[in-house]
């Protein structure tokens, strides 16, 4: 692939080292034609916006770079997982780059994408505004985004509960969750958001707090850990919690007390 012009954008070699250029990424036709065209190139340079993108982790990373990565397709019955990598010397380049890819058409109905925070990049903040966050999760409707290993800010952190708070673990937000609970207060309309994944690490408590003063079922089902969770005060508050279900991770150490939980609160109780 010396040189290739589809539509119009074009893509050209860059030497003699398999890395070529991307000009027009706008123009470019799907999300799945952008990914064959990265996966032929070693290393496709997205010329509009000086970000470097790959389907494949290279021996030596670039240097000076932030490293971004995707994983597109985790576990689809038919898809084959496909990772994408995007590395940029500017964080507002790089997120740019990774919106505009991900907002490309798209004919896979069903398709996933996860981000990866500390487990696959070189930051741990997740790099996009609000706003661009917002037009991730709503230009493909059927999409269902995970977010893993970030630091989020309290704006962010709304904008994952207005659209895809299921989809986030392991996660913590800055302000130990004190916007989103507000939020969750003046302006959930009784809507009954996914499963509660304990995804805000350092903000158990005070969501747990709230729930349990909430007036309405506000998560389909809490995830509950009593190794990871050991502030017995704020566990307390958990039989009361306003959620349809609440699933408990047991091991041997808290077998024995599975009773004493499963005798309170009003909701179905699953033990994992």
């Amino acid at each position: 692939m010396s040189f290739a012009m589809n539509s119009d954008y074009t893509i050209k070699r860059i030497g003699n080292k398999g890395d070529y250029r991307l000009i027009g990424l706008e123009k470019v036709e799907s999300l799945d034609v952008f990914l064959n065209e990265v996966d032929e190139a070693t290393r496709l340079w997205i010329e509009d916006l000086k970000v470097l993108a790959m389907t494949s982790q290279p021996k030596q990373s670039p240097g000076d770079y932030i490293r971004f990565k995707c994983e597109i397709d985790t576990d689809h019955p038919i898809r084959p997982t496909q990772v994408l990598l995007f590395y940029g010397k500017k964080v507002k380049s790089l997120a740019l780059a990774v919106e505009r890819v991900l907002s490309l058409p798209d004919v896979g109905q069903d398709r996933s994408v996860e981000f990866l925070g500390l487990a696959g990049g070189t930051s741990k903040s997740l790099i996009f505004l609000p706003a661009q966050l917002e037009k991730l999760l709503t230009v493909h409707a059927t999409r269902l985004y995970m977010f893993t290993c970030f630091d989020l800010s309290p704006q962010q952190a709304i904008v994952l509960a207005k659209h895809n708070l299921e989809g986030v673990r392991f996660c913590s937000v800055s302000d130990k969750g004190k916007a989103l609970v507000k939020y969750l207060e003046q302006n959930n309309d009784e809507r009954t958001l996914g499963a509660y994944l304990h995804p805000f690490d350092n903000a158990w408590n005070n969501i747990v707090m709230f729930l349990s003063r909430s007036p309405y079922p506000v998560f389909e089902e809490l995830f509950f850990d009593p190794c990871h969770d050991t502030n017995a005060g704020c566990n307390a508050q958990i039989v009361q919690a306003n959620v349809k279900s609440i699933a408990i991770t047991l091991s041997r150490a808290t077998s024995s007390c599975s009773e004493r939980w499963h005798a309170h609160g009003s909701q179905t109780w699953r033990m994992l």
